[in-house]
């Protein structure tokens, strides 16, 4: 059976002022799941074109040093902001994340008019850390590992504001 849990959200309005909400998921599909992990891949990918690239910058700094040829490099530079490049083109990663946040919010009772499902609420109340974090809860709630922020519930999904 799917657990329920309640994953507590802070953010700041528009004043600054911390407030935080519960926000309660009982369901999440498959596909919800697949499209966290195809979004999550592209990151992990990126980050290893960035160590990549960093890498690739130390030795093109030693070579400059010891005025050994750096044209195999350059063509490696380029490899890599191409295969960066088709990581953004592919995705769009920002707008995946969050129409997947959306998605997952309305099928656990908000509304679409909500202010909690709105882009603007997300791209201008929510810490960056936090958005990651909350998909990562909903997603594997049914797994057995635990977060700080989740209580295992077992009342009908509300949208309370705490202040």
């Amino acid at each position: 059976m799917a657990k329920e849990i309640t994953y507590r959200l802070d953010y700041v309005d528009e004043t600054g002022k911390r407030l935080s909400k519960n926000i309660r998921v009982n369901f999440i599909s498959n596909q919800m799941r697949e499209d966290f992990r195809l979004i999550e891949n592209d990151i992990i990918d990126g980050y290893r074109l960035k160590h990549e690239y960093d890498a690739q910058l130390i030795e093109l700094k030693a070579r400059s040093v010891n005025g050994t040829s750096v044209e195999d490099l350059e063509q490696s530079f380029k490899d890599i902001e191409l295969k960066f490049q088709d990581i953004l083109d592919k995705g769009k990663l920002e707008e995946r994340r969050m129409k997947l946040i959306q998605k997952i919010l309305i099928r656990n009772g908000f509304q679409p008019t909500d202010k909690f499902v709105l882009d603007e609420f997300w791209n201008d109340s929510v810490d960056v850390e936090t958005i990651n974090e909350f998909l990562a809860v909903a997603i594997d709630k049914d797994l057995d590992k635990v977060k700080k922020k989740i209580q295992t519930t077992t009342s009908q999904p509300s949208s309370t504001v705490t202040d």
